[in-house]
């Protein structure tokens, strides 16, 4: 070997601490007296570390129930290959189904999960940040001016259960509603019939007009209800008075008839006479 071609194998060697760091040389910082006490230990350690780790890996059913490793128990190692390209294949036709069915953009725009907007790219985020804020301060509003729970409470929306406890108050409510339902049965039977309505004069007897005229007929009923009801406030209202002063314009009216009929006659008797 040349002088040349040793100075090449030289530089290319590795250096001490690469070789430690391979394991192919030992650590030189021990004495050679503890090396061999220094590798036993190493190797002690290395054994408790493997077998630490190796008591806390996953067993084989969690790795199958993670989908890690499959479970192919029930099927012959001869074809266990081609069963897992088989389910490959069915994955990635189901992914491509639902590629296909997925909802358009346009669709995705009208049920409100993406948006829709004409703004620059750059400012997107800013209008969504504002929006967000100015819907906060609606909602802000609209809890401010809420009404209060008494409020509620007067207007029957909420009822007050501030005597009965929590776990009581869905009996409280069923029982309420079945007070309302017994009282509101009982009203229901004890109110009066149609005959006695009609006896009382609340509705009217329309059993002897034909069904297609008896609208008319209560319309007719109601408008001489009111004339009814004009002329006697008119009465009361001094039509009496009235009443002479039409009498008197109708005995005036007489009077001048009577009149005229005699000037005619005293006309004719003068004509007679030339």
């Amino acid at each position: 070997m040349s002088a040349n071609s040793l100075n090449n194998l030289l530089k290319r060697r590795q250096s001490t601490d690469r070789l430690e760091k391979s394991g192919i040389m030992k650590d030189q910082s021990l004495a050679p007296s503890l090396q061999s006490i220094g590798q036993k230990l190493e190797k002690r350690i290395l054994s408790d570390r493997l077998s630490a780790n190796l008591d806390m890996r996953t067993d084989y059913e969690d790795l199958i129930q993670r989908g890690i490793v499959k479970d192919d128990e029930k099927v012959a190692p001869s074809i266990q290959g081609l069963a897992a390209k088989l389910e490959r294949r069915m994955h990635t036709d189901r992914v491509g189904h639902l590629l296909e069915s997925r909802p358009s953009r346009s669709n995705l725009e009208k049920e409100g999960i993406i948006r829709k907007t004409k703004l620059a790219s750059s400012i997107q985020g800013m209008a969504s940040k504002l929006e967000r804020q100015m819907n906060m301060n609606t909602v802000g509003h609209l809890l401010e001016s809420r009404p209060d729970f008494e409020e509620l409470q007067d207007m029957g929306l909420v009822q007050d259960h501030g005597i009965v406890a929590p776990s009581l108050q869905g009996v409280a409510n069923k029982l309420q509603r079945k007070m309302t339902s017994d009282t509101l049965n009982h009203l229901l039977d004890t109110r009066p019939d149609w005959y006695e309505l009609a006896n009382s004069g609340y509705i009217q007897d329309d059993t002897k007009i034909a069904p297609r005229i008896q609208s008319v007929a209560r319309k007719l009923s109601l408008k001489m209800n009111k004339d009814a009801v004009s002329v006697a406030k008119w009465v009361q209202e001094g039509g009496a008075g009235l009443a002479g002063f039409v009498v008197v314009c109708c005995l005036f009216v007489v009077v001048c008839c009577l009149f005229v009929v005699c000037l005619l006659l005293f006309v004719v008797v003068c004509c007679c006479r030339c």
